[in-house]
């Protein structure tokens, strides 16, 4: 019998997969249309509450593949990606596993490189609200100096 496939974990009725780091990634088609969403700046999943329906609908789906290891071109959307990046940033501050986070955001700034500059800082910076605070679960092994080794321009 085969080993069960435990990197699949849970997040807000989302499903998601860990990625090996030294795994290539790369941007599938989206098989329809990505619904245009005029270029704005995003600071939080709010923005997405102003949009239309189909973009709504399209980032459910770009959100749900991207936590199930499939990667849409946006066709240079930012939009999207930043919403994700903001979406992702809630989910910690429900689930507090950095371990996780990090995994995501790594991935997002690979497949949306404008999203990794943010991501960096947004990683140090609740690493080390993780660390003042001293919480850490035995689930959550990813430290403050791991972390640093993963983005040493950010220390």
């Amino acid at each position: 019998m085969d080993d069960p496939d435990d990197s699949i974990e849970e997040i807000s009725g989302h499903s998601y997969k860990l990625v090996d780091r030294d795994k290539e990634l790369s941007l599938t088609p989206y098989p329809g249309k990505v619904p245009y969403w005029p270029h704005t700046y995003i600071y939080s999943t709010r923005e997405l509450h102003h949009a239309g329906a189909s973009v709504k609908a399209f980032y459910e789906e770009f959100k749900k593949a991207f936590l199930n290891g499939v990667y849409y071109n946006t066709e240079e959307n930012s939009n999207y990606s930043f919403t994700l990046f903001f979406d992702l940033l809630d989910g910690y501050d429900k689930h507090r596993n950095l371990t996780r986070l990090e995994n995501q955001l790594h991935v997002l700034g690979i497949c949306y490189p404008k999203t990794a500059p943010y991501a960096e800082r947004e990683l140090i910076t609740r690493a080390k609200k993780r660390d003042r605070k001293r919480f850490a679960t035995e689930d959550d092994p990813l430290t403050l100096s791991q972390l640093v080794s993963y983005y040493p321009e950010s220390f």
